[in-house]
């Protein structure tokens, strides 16, 4: 099910016990409490999207939830300590997407959770170390992690390829600006990839690319310019 309005008592009290397994939002959330009541009553809910310009206690009404699928497109993620709790709440999650402009502790909420699928696509700003995580603690804490996709704007600091280093995921999806990756990051991606079966990969000027497929036991590689 996909609504796209902004928010009213009405509409979340529609929601309330409907059938459904999956079900996508783009809405200004006001009314938290009936909206958490309408969430919480869809017991059959396995997928939910969420996208909203601004999160005030919406994160509140997703604990709990028994879904297993969750993606999410707010502007500016504000509210973190809740978003990070009720984040730990979903003991059912195996997949989670995260569409975000800004979020400073981005890499303190994906701490330990235990998910099979991460996609992130931000500004670098929101992978920069904070409060003492790094992109690479954080990764490395993701108890199954399988398949990982990033994308980042505007990404200078090649420090990525170290921050994949020791992740046994199966698929990689790697989309960002690539202004000088030289041998050595070559060498430092190539190791960190050699786990992979499946990898695609989109750059923009990618000098040495060619280098980091050496040895790779992939049996599925797509690249794109």
């Amino acid at each position: 099910m996909h609504n796209k309005r902004n928010d009213n008592t009405g509409l979340w009290e529609a929601l309330r016990g409907l059938n459904i397994k999956s079900l996508s939002l783009q809405s200004i959330v006001n009314h938290v409490e009936s909206f958490s009541q309408s969430l919480s009553s869809l017991t059959r809910l396995e997928y939910l999207s969420i996208q909203v310009n601004k999160c005030s206690d919406v994160w509140e009404a997703l604990r709990g939830l028994n879904i297993k699928r969750l993606k999410l497109i707010p502007s500016i993620l504000n509210h973190v300590e809740s978003f990070s709790h009720s984040l730990s709440s979903l003991t059912r999650l195996q997949s989670l997407s995260i569409k975000v402009y800004k979020c400073p502790s981005l890499l303190k909420v994906l701490c330990g959770l235990p998910i099979k699928s991460l996609t992130l696509s931000c500004w670098m700003d929101c992978l920069k170390a904070n409060d003492g995580e790094s992109l690479s603690q954080s990764l490395s804490s993701l108890t199954k992690p399988e398949s990982l996709s990033i994308n980042v704007n505007y990404i200078r600091s090649h420090d990525l390829w170290e921050d994949l280093s020791g992740l046994n995921i199966k698929s990689l999806t790697l989309s960002w600006w690539m202004d000088y990756l030289n041998v050595k990051h070559v060498e430092s991606c190539s190791q960190s990839l050699s786990s992979l079966k499946k990898l695609s990969i989109k750059v923009y000027d990618g000098p040495g690319l060619w280098k980091i497929f050496h040895g790779l036991n992939i049996t599925s590689l797509t690249l794109s310019y």
